[in-house]
């Protein structure tokens, strides 16, 4: 693979003999999503967002492509929960569900920002793929990190395990691109 290390990948056949995404919802923040891409729209849980639009505003509920460089999302869906439907790819988690929030390449705000990750919190995602990071030598926005610490603890509420009548959330399972701007 152009000098790539030999068996240097995440063995996705292997995982596969095990599990391959069913019951499991993805939710990623990016620049958009198309929803309908041929390999995406079997997999799609029918609900999206646009983090730069406030609700009930017209395409508050579409993570579709809005502007020409809106394409990195999809194809960051597609690596995650592409159909194996023989059509092109297959996804690593190919029969995973997905969500996705649009907006990245819009310049959000740090409010903006901090609504994908309520949304995914509210819609019950379990993994939420965020495949860009904060910049080196700028204090992580507040407002970005109660977001995220609020979906990482209050996330993927399962019922009550406990027994205790209420509802005990597992939290939610959130990834960041680790090489981004030059950071490991």
């Amino acid at each position: 693979q152009l000098g790539g290390v030999v068996d240097a990948d995440i063995d996705a056949p292997e995982a596969w003999a095990i599990a391959t995404g069913e019951g499991v919802l993805i939710g990623m923040f990016d620049d958009s999503c198309d929803v309908d891409h041929e390999d995406l729209i079997g997999n799609y849980a029918g609900f999206g967002h646009d983090a730069t639009l406030t609700n009930g505003a017209e395409g508050f509920d579409d993570p579709r492509p809005k502007i020409p460089d809106d394409r990195h999302g999809t194809s960051v869906m597609g690596l995650a929960v592409a159909s194996g439907n023989s059509l092109g790819g297959r996804g690593v988690a190919y029969n995973a569900t997905f969500t996705a929030s649009r907006g990245l390449g819009d310049f959000p705000t740090d409010v903006q920002v901090a609504r994908a990750f309520n949304f995914a919190r509210d819609n019950g995602v379990d993994v939420h793929n965020n495949s860009w990071g904060f910049r080196g030598g700028i204090p992580d926005p507040p407002v970005i990190v109660d977001a995220i610490d609020l979906a990482f603890l209050e996330g993927r509420n399962r019922g009550d395990l406990d027994g205790d009548g209420d509802d005990d959330p597992l939290g939610m399972v959130i990834l960041f691109a680790s090489g981004n701007d030059g950071r490991l």
